[in-house]
């Protein structure tokens, strides 16, 4: 694990005055020494920045690929995500008091609005993870409040009826765009929200509840996808986590797609689908 982020942190001067030990720690070597040295887990009073590529895990060294699209097609068990939605969404709290200081806070990013936060240098590109004590802070993309406008009576009998009737709508275009985006939202923040939660188990000592302080509802269904995914992908969640947001409207629009949400997962499982892959399930979840 000190080794995967060691890869991965991108304070170059910091890690340029580091030196090698002439002496190990009991039990360890030299090049242990320095691997953990250079991860920055466990440091106190010293923030650490981390190169963290979209779709990429921890098990191999991050890429040359930003954005890997093919880093999408993870799969997402879907009884560890209904337990997620029924345990930590359901119960998010818009009560935050500041005593319970955020351990994996979220910070709302744009390409084209510009939000009040403290994020400098780069903290503020997409695909950087910052650490200071306890505290992991992730971006998560906005979603714009855009309704749609394009519904359907029923169900359509086949994938051709369904064509047919998306062709013949003026506004079905529209609509496929915006579910499109807000798709798309939700996997990038579920994806930024598992390397999270990968960086702060890191760190922490096993067991150690994390308070996690989320921008919007859609973040909260996309920590329950990373929740879900870091349980399968790491073989278990060591850290019970509490779910905030800042208002009671982001609180109960936050209840209102998880409890949509878990009757999706209910009814995929009753007919025996256990697993989808990440796409696929943005795809459906994100509709309000």
């Amino acid at each position: 694990m000190n080794a995967a982020w060691a890869s991965r942190r991108v304070d170059k001067n910091v890690m340029l005055s580091w030196k090698v030990a002439q002496t190990s720690l009991a039990g360890r070597n030299r090049v242990d020494d320095l691997i953990a040295e250079l991860s920055g887990l466990g440091i106190q009073n010293e923030k650490r920045q981390y190169y963290a590529p979209f779709g990429v895990r921890l098990s191999g060294l991050p890429g040359t690929t930003p954005f890997d699209v093919y880093g999408m097609e993870r799969v997402v068990w879907l009884e560890p995500l209904r337990r997620a939605l029924s345990s930590l969404a359901l119960g998010v709290s818009s009560t935050y008091f500041k005593q319970n200081t955020p351990t994996i806070r979220g910070v709302p990013v744009s390409a084209l609005k510009t939000f009040a936060n403290d994020l400098v240098g780069l903290s503020r590109h997409p695909l950087i993870l910052s650490s200071i004590d306890d505290e992991v802070t992730v971006p998560q993309a906005v979603l714009e409040e855009v309704e749609e406008s394009f519904t359907v009576e029923g169900t359509p009998d086949s994938v051709v009826e369904a064509a047919r009737i998306l062709l013949s709508s003026t506004d079905a275009g529209n609509a496929i765009s915006i579910r499109a985006t807000a798709a798309r939202v939700m996997a990038f923040n579920a994806d930024r929200l598992t390397a999270a939660i990968d960086l702060y188990c890191a760190g922490s000592a096993i067991g150690k509840p994390a308070n996690v302080l989320l921008p919007s509802d859609i973040s909260v269904l996309a920590h329950c996808i990373a929740v879900a995914l870091h349980e399968s992908e790491r073989s278990g969640m060591n850290h019970e986590m509490y779910l905030h947001v800042d208002t009671d409207a982001v609180r109960d629009a936050a209840r209102a797609r998880a409890s949509y949400a878990i009757g999706v997962c209910e009814r995929a499982l009753e007919k025996g689908c256990k697993v989808v892959s990440l796409p696929e399930l943005c795809a459906v979840l994100c509709h309000k």
